[in-house]
């Protein structure tokens, strides 16, 4: 099972990895230090960053970024259409539409003028096809250096990107400057988050770029829950939901237990269950990971230092409280795959 022939993100929907814009048989030299976050959809990635927000070591994540999925996607959709739109002279404006696949996600923050739909619909809780200004429900601050970044990014891009490494490095220190840190002891230089960065994963790591990566599994008997009521509003259990929900769950477990095994020190797989139990054993296998301090601040969950509520599909409590999968509906192979999990998770 654990195969590369069964790795379902890298054999479809994927850029020829070989192309000389990516160029993945040269190995890449550059010691920037970059920590993503990055399991799938409804598996817990906003909890580990509102874990690490506080941390004095770490950088502080301006939220869910798109550009590296969107390179790849808009790479392997129209590779002409997306390399004249980098070697354009205002290239960095192409870029930084990228981040919300379609259009500049931070000028629209930044703005501070959020419409009601986006303010109901934050990362946890939003149809499919839409992309959420907000992270956390009630969320309503939103304290970014637009300028700076955006600074950043013209004097950054301001030559023809040739190759990934051009871009990416160069994108992720203006993106950076949207929530500067100011402390010299940071761990890393980069902190990212996204969702189903799978293939990225496999790219960056075999291109050999300095990374390590945190990404959280949840058992499917709450997924479902989750995805269900997020994306179609429902909690029921129906044969036609189960056959839609299954693979989300599936195929990305199954990869990130692929990336694992081919990069066991560079990804950290870590229960969804014990990170809402707030279980200090795995926080502290997690700052050992990330060659950190324990700190105080882990206990905490915030986003940009404020407190934020957890990133819950469910509006409702009661709700989310009701919800017990029918143990008879679980798919088979489920329990191969789950045995896995645990074997290979903190």
């Amino acid at each position: 099972m654990l195969d590369i022939k069964n790795f379902s993100h890298l054999n479809n929907e994927t850029p020829n990895l070989n192309d000389s814009f990516f160029s993945i048989n040269k190995k890449y030299k550059n010691n920037k230090k970059i920590l993503i976050i990055s399991g799938g959809s409804r598996n817990g990635n906003h909890l580990v960053t509102s874990i690490l927000d506080g941390h004095p070591q770490l950088p502080t994540l301006p939220g869910e970024d798109k550009v590296l999925s969107s390179v790849f996607w808009n790479f392997f959709l129209n590779k002409k259409k997306i390399l004249n739109d980098l070697k354009s002279n205002e290239n960095y404006k192409a870029i930084s539409k990228l981040s919300g696949e379609y259009f500049d996600k931070w000028k629209r923050i930044s703005k501070k003028n959020i419409s009601k739909i986006h303010l109901r619909r934050w990362a946890g809780n939003h149809p499919q096809n839409f992309v959420p200004l907000i992270e956390h429900p009630d969320q309503n601050f939103f304290n970014f250096e637009y300028k700076n970044y955006l600074r950043t990014l013209k004097v950054n891009f301001n030559i023809e990107i040739k190759n990934f490494n051009d871009l990416f490095i160069n994108y992720l220190d203006a993106y950076s400057k949207l929530t500067r840190k100011k402390n010299d002891k940071l761990k890393f230089d980069y902190i990212y988050a996204s969702s189903g960065l799978r293939r990225e994963l496999y790219y960056l790591l075999k291109k050999g770029y300095n990374v390590k990566c945190i990404v959280p599994i949840r058992k499917f008997e709450t997924f479902y829950f989750s995805k269900a009521y997020g994306r179609y509003k429902t909690v029921k259990v129906n044969y036609k939901l189960l056959k839609m929900i299954w693979p989300h769950w599936r195929n990305k477990t199954i990869d990130y237990l692929i990336l694992k095994k081919m990069f066991p020190k560079k990804i950290l797989l870590v229960k969804y269950e014990d990170l809402s139990n707030n279980n200090s054993k795995i926080l502290k296998k997690i700052c050992n990971f990330l060659d950190i301090k324990f700190d105080k601040s882990l206990n905490i969950k915030t986003f940009n230092n404020l407190n934020v509520k957890p990133n819950s599909s469910f509006s409702n409590k009661k709700i989310k409280n009701k919800n017990k999968f029918p143990s008879d509906q679980l798919p088979t192979e489920y329990y191969e795959i789950y045995k896995y999990v645990n074997k290979m998770s903190i």
